[in-house]
């Protein structure tokens, strides 16, 4: 449910989804009461203005002004006259100024957008999946050639015969060395 300010009271309420209204639960029997003015004013006087509703009933102009955009009150010329946005035939309601045939064309197009975007969105996690695959494969393979490059450059220092004898060399050397003068 929505949070939503009361226009007659001005108090929070919270909105239900399928409520018709857009005033409180308390305000609600006030609006029942100026819709049933308004609506007995318009049966005697017809076609008038707002302002000449709003002198006659007693009640705000923001209150009829804001019944009139909820779609409370609609004129036969009015609705006669809504055509649809997309191909100019007559539209089903004042508020969606469309014919049904562009409204589920409408849709469709929605639709389809909306698949081609997830696709989209498929296809390039795929991609930064491969490239981070690929980004670990190469780390691999230099760390692997790091070592093969070590291991051919020791190859070719023992070939070469310019090693130094290693400390463990000497050391084991020493032992052996004085085994044998002890021994």
């Amino acid at each position: 449910m929505a949070l939503t300010k009361c226009p007659r009271c001005e108090k929070l309420f919270n909105k239900s989804e399928n409520s018709q209204y857009v005033v409180c639960n308390a305000c609600i029997d006030d609006e029942q009461k100026d819709y049933e003015k308004i609506r007995k004013i318009l049966e005697e006087s017809g076609n008038i203005s707002a302002i000449e509703i709003s002198e006659k009933a007693e009640i705000p102009l923001s209150v009829i002004l804001r019944m009139c955009d909820q779609g409370w009150f609609e004129t036969q010329e009015q609705a006669e006259s809504i055509y649809c946005g997309r191909c100019g035939a007559p539209a089903i309601s004042a508020t969606k100024r469309l014919c049904e045939p562009c409204l589920i064309e409408l849709q469709r197009e929605c639709l389809k957008a909306i698949n081609e975007l997830r696709q989209s969105l498929r296809e390039q996690a795929k991609r930064n999946k491969l490239d981070v695959i690929e980004a670990v494969e190469e780390k691999q393979k230099s760390i692997k050639s790091k070592r093969n490059d070590i291991q051919v450059e020791k190859a070719k220092i023992i070939k070469s015969g310019k090693t130094k004898p290693s400390k463990r060399m000497v050391y084991q050397e020493r032992i052996y060395n004085t085994r044998e003068k002890n021994g």
